[in-house]
């Protein structure tokens, strides 16, 4: 057994070594090892992060295929590779660390940085260009009309045309620091970000330059074919779109605190970044696909199949480099992520990915729905609150926590609420689902809309009616010290059975 499947296996307590997650953990590396035994791959490294850690890293193949004829390193979590335009991920960190010490504004125009950036209009295409090749200077100047408007945003989402996202970051940075008389200093983006992500998170094997020192080189990642690759210099211009060096354990701690509700120290708005940052700024038509920032976004049905399946979005960012492919995959719903290195000829870490979400995700589930039971499933009695009577049960609907039954001294809740949305009798209310407000044990009551006021979509946009009592919404349930307590009627309850 790997000692990744022994790290998910102390993660979460799994009760029998028959359980779905230690399969999927000898799955996954079985999988990656017969897959790395064919001729287009030469090396892949892989990491399974969560909240709490690493659950599963594991190296295949050759280090140094270029030359098999020394003594070389195994691929283990020390293995350093180049990570194309995965850079981007840590540059667009740096705009937002940045944004959070007030140094820039996203929606900034580019210029503002950059003056001398002056694209052409919206309006000028290739037939202007070519047109425009035999003009002198000054016609040329009439004919582009006024530049475009291109803000950071834009740079960071890929919808400008532009990697100049790192050269941003710097001016910022440096008229921050002579604003405030602190001397020259970050002068190019690989120090900006050596200095706010790399030494201050831990990175110790992340780079922008084949580093002296020995050891460090000795880890590095060569394909056979394009070992030329592994140490050529992109310059600083392309440094922040692609020039970034990291190892496995780096990218799988760097994942971890983007997973992770416990910030570092100084770092407690890193969950509400991490949050803003991780959603789409735009959807293809078909709805399979978003653009972030710079996030690539697959929208993928994962099994294990069930009726009214969701599909779940999946963070990617990809990058290829000739001879080295890279990807990190991040499952936010089920709060997981993955992290591919690759040196070979195949590209496609996207469908490596995959694959794995693939394997891991009937896992995930599993532990997750058996945690969400352990923690809220079951009936429960009212226990305080006075005289107050009352019963509720919480289930799991094809895998959405759900109040069933809410009734307190004899008011069926759910039941009053749903007349209420509604012209007819509710004889038999709908179960309600449970919505997480971010805070652990905290939901809301998603009640939805009545057929006579749905113009508004039904459940999102109807959180928190504005019925309140004691202080609270009627909207607001939440588990305190082992019981559920339903605060606008003032009243706690206990597990009577659990489901």
């Amino acid at each position: 057994m790997s000692d990744g499947a022994l790290g998910l296996l102390a993660l979460f307590s799994l009760p029998s070594s028959d359980h779905l997650a230690w399969k999927a953990a000898e799955s996954l590396r079985k999988h990656f090892s017969a897959r790395t035994s064919q001729a287009d791959i030469d090396s892949l490294a892989i990491a399974v992060v969560t909240p709490a850690g690493v659950v599963f890293e594991e190296g295949y193949g050759i280090l140094k295929a270029n030359d098999t004829s020394g003594k070389q390193y195994l691929v283990d979590e020390n293995s350093i590779y180049r990570i194309a335009s995965v850079t981007k991920v840590f540059t667009v960190f740096e705009t937002l660390l940045l944004r959070e010490r007030g140094l820039l504004v996203f929606d900034d125009p580019v210029e503002k940085y950059i003056p001398e950036f002056s694209p052409p209009s919206p309006s000028y295409g290739w037939s202007d260009y070519l047109s425009d090749r035999s003009k002198d200077h000054a016609e040329l100047g009439k004919h582009r009309k006024k530049s475009s408007r291109i803000t950071l945003r834009q740079l960071a989402s890929h919808t400008a045309g532009f990697a100049m996202l790192g050269l941003a970051n710097v001016d910022a940075n440096l008229k921050a620091v002579k604003h405030r008389g602190l001397g020259s200093q970050s002068k190019t983006h690989k120090e900006l970000v050596k200095r706010d992500i790399f030494d201050a998170f831990g990175l110790n094997r992340s780079f922008y330059r084949v580093p002296e020192d020995e050891e460090l080189k000795a880890h590095i990642a060569i394909p056979a074919q394009n070992s030329d690759w592994a140490d050529f210099v992109l310059g600083d211009i392309e440094d922040g779109a692609g020039g970034q060096y990291s190892s496995l354990s780096d990218l799988a701690k760097f994942t971890h605190l983007l997973l992770s509700p416990n910030p570092p120290k100084d770092y407690a708005f890193l969950p509400s970044l991490v949050r803003e940052w991780l959603r789409p700024l735009h959807i293809w038509p078909d709805g399979t696909e978003a653009v972030g920032a710079p996030w690539e976004i697959d929208y993928l049905y994962l099994p294990p199949w069930y009726q009214k399946q969701p599909r779940l979005p999946i963070y990617w960012k990809m990058g290829n480099l000739p001879g080295y492919h890279s990807a990190i995959g991040l499952n936010q719903e089920y709060g997981y992520g993955v992290v591919i290195l690759v040196t070979g000829k195949y590209g496609n870490t996207r469908e490596l990915g995959r694959q794995a979400l693939n394997i891991l995700q009937p896992a995930f589930r599993k532990v997750l729905e058996d945690q969400v039971r352990e923690a809220y499933t079951g009936e429960w009695e009212v226990v305080s609150g006075g005289n107050s009577t009352g019963t509720a049960f919480v289930g799991l609907s094809y895998g959405q926590l759900v109040m069933a039954r809410l009734v307190v001294d004899g008011v069926d809740v759910l039941r009053a609420v749903q007349e209420a949305n509604t012209d007819g009798p509710f004889p038999f209310p709908n179960a309600v689902p449970l919505w997480s407000t971010g805070r652990i044990d905290e939901f809301r009551l998603a009640f939805g809309r009545g057929g006579g006021i749905s113009g508004c979509l039904p459940y999102w946009a109807s959180v928190d009616p504005g019925l309140t009592s004691r202080g609270a919404s009627i909207d607001l349930v939440y588990w305190e010290k082992g019981e559920l307590v339903y605060p606008s009627a003032g009243v706690r309850f206990k597990r009577k059975r659990q489901y």
